[in-house]
């Protein structure tokens, strides 16, 4: 993790070997660093509600950056992101890193994007003593509206500010087979009485 991170995609660790003296320990570790590897170009497949320049903007990375694989773990969870910030839950993301004979990487994102996703039920949990009520007025996403992670990402936020409840999680349920419609429930932890 620490070479892949540093740019060296194809590290290997060839050998290792554990020896032990009366006092000592050795550890003897070949490693294989490969070459530094670079992006060189990134296309997209199957997008249609976004045009490549706004994918690739939402990626954040830039040609002849050093690849680290945190950071493109990252970029691969925002254009994800963004697909599901405008309802699109169930948005297949598939990409293949192709070396050219430089080490220079070539991505290519297979995007299947289905439809938009609609909210059908929301449940509450785990409040013994605060009223359901209470809770949904700070939702900002109700039954019948399109899917969108940021709008749940605020309910969480305006619920834990309550500063009733010690924890906070929202799960998205999906629905039998149906892949149009998710159901959400805020499990939430109430403070103790008195805190």
């Amino acid at each position: 993790a620490f070479y892949k991170n540093k740019g060296y995609r194809d590290i290997q660790i060839t050998s290792n070997k554990v020896e032990f003296l009366d006092y000592n320990i050795i550890i003897s570790i070949d490693i294989d660093e490969s070459d530094l590897s670079y992006y060189n170009d990134f296309n997209f497949i199957g997008n249609t509600k976004f045009s490549n320049d706004e994918l690739l903007e939402s990626l954040n990375l830039v040609k002849e950056d050093k690849y680290s694989e945190d950071e493109f773990m990252m970029s691969v969870g925002n254009l994800r992101s963004k697909y599901m910030d405008e309802g699109y839950f169930f948005v297949q993301m598939d990409y293949e890193i192709i070396p050219d004979e430089g080490n220079n990487l070539n991505i290519s994102f297979n995007i299947t994007e289905n439809e938009k996703t609609k909210i059908r039920k929301i449940f509450i949990s785990g409040n013994n003593k605060t009223y359901d009520n209470v809770i949904r007025r700070e939702l900002e996403i109700i039954p019948g509206d399109v899917f969108s992670m940021k709008k749940i990402e605020d309910s969480y936020r305006r619920i834990f500010m309550l500063d009733y409840f010690e924890n906070v999680n929202p799960q998205i349920i999906n629905v039998g087979d149906a892949t149009n419609i998710v159901d959400l429930e805020f499990d939430v932890l109430e403070k103790e009485t008195g805190r």
